[in-house]
Order: C-alpha cells, then structure tokens, then sequence
C-alpha cells in the first residue's frame, strides 16, 4: 500500500477557481469593463487600447495621441541591439518561429529593465518634480533634440508639461510620454517597450536566411588567440 507524504499544499485550503482581474472572456470579450468588438473595437486604435489594458481606463484624445506616440518613439530596434541580434541567431539557427519570438521578446524585456534602472532617478523626478530633473537626461545630440521637438510638436502640452520646458533624450521622452499617460510601474512600462519594439525585432529576423548561419559574421570583431604562458 503506498502512502502519500502530506504537506502545507495538501492540507491547505485553496480556491478551485482563478480569479480574473482584467478580461471577461464574454461573449462579447470585456477589457476593464469595456466591450472590446462593440466599443474599443470601433472608436479606438491599438495603442488606445494598450493603454486602457495598462491603466484601466480609455485614454481621450489627448492621452491616447501622447501614448501612441511613446510607442512610436520606442518602436526601432536595429540589429546592432541585443533583442533583434539575438532574434536573428535564433532564425539563423533554424530555431521555431515560436522560440525566435519568445527569444525576442525575453531579450526586449531585459533590454528594457535595463533602460528603466538606468533611468530610475528620471522615473522618481517625474513622480516628485521638485527639483533640477537629472542631468543624464538632457538632450546630448541633434537626434535627441529632433525627438523632442517632435513630441512637443505633437503631444498637447497639457498631458506632458516637461516637454515644454526641458530637451530630453529620446529615451527619456518615451517614459516621460508613458509616464504622463499612468504607465508608470516597472512591469506596465516594460510591457509597455516589449509590446513597441517586438514587431521590428520579429521583422528583422524574418529578413535573414533561416539555418544558414554562414551569413553571420563570426570575425567581428576579430578573434586574437592567446596561449596562457607556462
């Protein structure tokens, strides 16, 4: 006769249901409340709808122009940049199409943590504006200064003040952007960069020859071999 060990889990009173917080699968689909064919699925785009996923709420006009344009901004990803470089090897490797996604949008989630550790004292200036904004921020070339003037040519000066007075880096004008909208946790504003960037990572994948990894260039930059001395 077998006897089962018991533990916390097995002695445990549990739930024998999920609880959803976000979608009601419907029919007819609700996010948040809002009936996704008949509502969102007519009056409002996808980055309206991103939002009102993130936040809770429908973004007007304003908001929804400001949100759609923080993922514009932070939509490129070269192959110079570890998500799609590594989307690449991925397809070059023959990999599934699965995993080449799941490779990119692992490695833009990574990449994007990043960006928010080095911007966290940015991240605390805009809930707490109260002093001189960090100066790792600021405009440092003409490309910075170009993404700036185009936000503040774009985003009604009412949803993004700082826009108005200070030139940011581009980088920093997507999270301001996403900030002003109440994107403003890690895990919303890093969703939030993986959902913008995954669709050009995948494209540049796409673009190489699946398993033919003599395409890449393994020379750059060149190998130096070194013997360990006795």
């Amino acid at each position: 006769m077998t006897t089962w060990a018991r533990g916390p889990i097995e002695d445990g009173h549990w739930n024998e249901t999920l609880e959803g917080f976000v979608v009601d699968p419907g029919p007819p689909p609700r996010l948040h409340g809002y009936d996704v064919w008949h509502d969102l699925g007519r009056h409002y785009g996808f980055a309206e709808v991103a939002a009102t996923a993130l936040t809770g709420d429908v973004p007007d006009e304003a908001y929804g122009r400001a949100f759609d344009l923080a993922l514009t901004l932070a939509s490129p990803g070269s192959i110079a940049e570890a998500p799609a470089h590594a989307a690449a090897i991925a397809r070059m490797l023959a990999a599934p199409a699965a995993s080449v996604v799941a490779m990119a949008a692992t490695v833009l989630a990574e990449s994007a943590h990043a960006m928010l550790v080095e911007h966290g004292a940015w991240l605390a200036w805009l809930a707490a504006p109260t002093a001189d904004p960090p100066s790792a921020v600021c405009a440092r070339s003409e490309a910075d200064r170009q993404s700036t003037a185009v936000a503040r040519e774009l985003v009604d000066p009412r949803v993004c003040p700082v826009l108005a007075t200070l030139e940011l880096t581009t980088d920093a004008t997507i999270l301001a952007l996403m900030f002003a909208c109440g994107v403003r946790t890690p895990a919303e504003i890093v969703g939030a960069l993986v959902t913008a960037r995954l669709p050009a990572v995948i494209a540049e994948a796409e673009r190489h020859r699946r398993a033919h990894l003599r395409t890449y260039p393994l020379q750059l930059p060149p190998f130096d071999y070194e013997e360990d001395g006795p």
